[in-house]
């Protein structure tokens, strides 16, 4: 949700790749704003809001690799900006916000079963 416009993001694992759409009221499809494709699928997912900006992050759990991208008003994608690699796969993760400040909780879903906590900082 961007002010007050509701938008609808997909992704098709095998084919990699993706769209964002907008939601009308009484629950219909609008505008497609913008569509790619990801060189991995990605799936882990989320978004998140910190002051007033959006931001969309993955995780590949075959390749670990992690990513940060920007969402803007209009619906459309941003530029990455920030990407690494988990030492291991975090099969459960999720944004939570505590006071002002945005975390996020990831847990390895194999053995050791590893878990973190990590804040999220705007950019």
């Amino acid at each position: 949700m961007i002010d007050d416009s509701v938008f609808f993001y997909g992704q098709n694992m095998k084919e990699k790749n993706w769209f964002i759409q907008e939601l009308l009221p009484g629950g219909k499809m609008g505008t497609e704003t913008d569509h790619g494709k990801w060189g991995h699928a990605y799936a882990v997912q989320f978004h998140y809001k910190i002051n007033h900006n959006l931001y969309f992050y993955g995780q590949n759990i075959d390749t670990n690799y992690w990513f940060i991208q920007r969402l803007h008003d209009n619906g459309t994608m941003g530029d990455e900006i920030q990407g690494g690699f988990w030492k291991y796969p975090y099969g459960v993760q999720f944004p939570f916000k505590l006071g002002q400040n945005q975390y996020f909780y990831g847990q390895k879903i194999s053995s050791g079963y590893n878990w973190f906590i990590q804040q999220l900082m705007d950019v």
